[in-house]
Order: C-alpha cells, then structure tokens, then sequence
C-alpha cells in the first residue's frame, strides 16, 4: 500500500497493519519505561532488510537509536509492531 495515496486500497497482509511507521514518541515511550526501572521489550520489522525483529532494550541514544541486548537496532527506517513491559 502506497501511504501517500490515501484512497489507494489496501492489498497487502494484516500485518502491515499491525505496524506503524517509526516515531520519535515511541522512542520517548521505551526511554521513559526504562526510566521507571521496567523491562522494555520491543518488535519491528528491519525497514532495509524487511525482516522482524525482536529484543530487549538495553538503551536508547540521544538521535532515538534503540538498542537491544541481542545486538539488533532499531532506526528510522524501521516500523515498530509493539512496545511491551517483560516481567
């Protein structure tokens, strides 16, 4: 689905739905819950290499890099699917 075509319909699976595109409100989000002392884990699919991808934040960089404890990065040109609090 092109997202600049409003009208255009969508053609492509519910999980395309699922995700939204990269904001830095999401990234505010994950860095207050890390603030709060919980546990973030996060998914998105690779904006480059259109791969999913999940882990534990481990910290999050001042230009909203978001790093995880598996060595996974999540950037700008990622689509984040859910931020979630692990017990």
């Amino acid at each position: 689905m092109n997202q600049s075509d409003p009208g255009e319909k969508d053609g492509g699976s519910g999980e395309e739905k699922a995700m939204k595109t990269f904001r830095i409100a999401d990234v505010e989000k994950i860095e207050q819950m890390i603030a709060d002392g919980k546990t973030v884990e996060i998914e998105w699919l690779d904006g480059a290499l259109r791969r999913v991808h999940r882990g534990i934040v481990k910290s999050v960089r001042w230009d909203g890099l978001v790093f995880t404890t598996n060595g996974a990065v999540f950037t700008g040109l990622d689509d984040l699917c859910w931020v979630k609090e692990v017990a």
